[in-house]
């Protein structure tokens, strides 16, 4: 019995102190921006359509050609486990990315009610900030995920591309990301589009789309 309680305690300590560090994906606008430069106004200008849900259709028009207010969700296990997502949003593209500024509509509130949003930071248009989780599985695992929401134009049209990733912590997880694109249709309607990715021990598949889709509910319900 002593040697499994000093079996649990070295576990849970490990847990904590084995961190790593990673990086940020890669920015579609920013790569973009490379290739073609950037406007007047600073920001990239892209010239062409992107898209970073490439396995994902957008929600089909209503009959009377309006768009619906609703997300088109697919997920896998081939690549890590993903959810991709596209959808509409009834509502100005300024509130749907302040909404992504706020610790209880980007959490995954699924898993953890622990959380803190740390060194909100606002630079050139730029919005960066730190969100510290602490996940219990068969232990607690905590790490950092690092958000960045920056604007850019897509033919001319004002867009945000979004960016969040794990960006220390726990070594039991090996990745969470998140590539969003939010784009203004027209004064009061927004389309979302997004990638998550996730490689952890204990990753799984429902997990993500909860996740994709609790965000979507989060972010009209506010």
């Amino acid at each position: 019995m002593q040697r499994s309680i000093w079996l649990f305690l070295s576990l849970a300590i490990f847990s904590v102190a084995c961190t790593t560090t990673h990086t940020p994906p890669p920015s579609v606008a920013t790569h973009k921006n490379m290739e073609k430069g950037a406007d007047k106004s600073g920001e990239a200008e892209l010239h062409e359509p992107i898209s970073i849900a490439t396995h994902c259709h957008w929600p089909e028009l209503l009959p009377n050609g309006e768009f619906p207010q609703v997300l088109s969700v697919v997920s896998g296990t081939d690549d890590g486990v993903w959810a991709e997502a596209k959808g509409y949003l009834f509502m100005p593209l300024e509130d749907v990315v302040a909404r992504f500024k706020i610790a209880d509509v980007v959490a995954p509130v699924h898993m953890t009610d622990n959380y803190t949003l740390e060194n909100y930071r606002e630079s050139d248009g730029v919005t960066e900030f730190d969100l510290r989780l602490v996940v219990k599985y068969i232990l607690s695992v905590e790490f950092v995920l690092t958000w960045s929401i920056e604007p850019f134009k897509e033919n001319g049209n004002p867009a945000y591309e979004i960016i969040a990733y794990k960006s220390s912590g726990t070594k039991h997880i090996s990745e969470i990301s998140h590539h969003i694109l939010l784009r203004k249709l027209e004064d009061n309607l927004s389309s979302i589009e997004l990638r998550s990715v996730t490689r952890a021990a204990m990753d799984k598949e429902e997990e993500s789309r909860e996740y994709v889709e609790g965000l979507f509910e989060r972010i009209l319900n506010r």
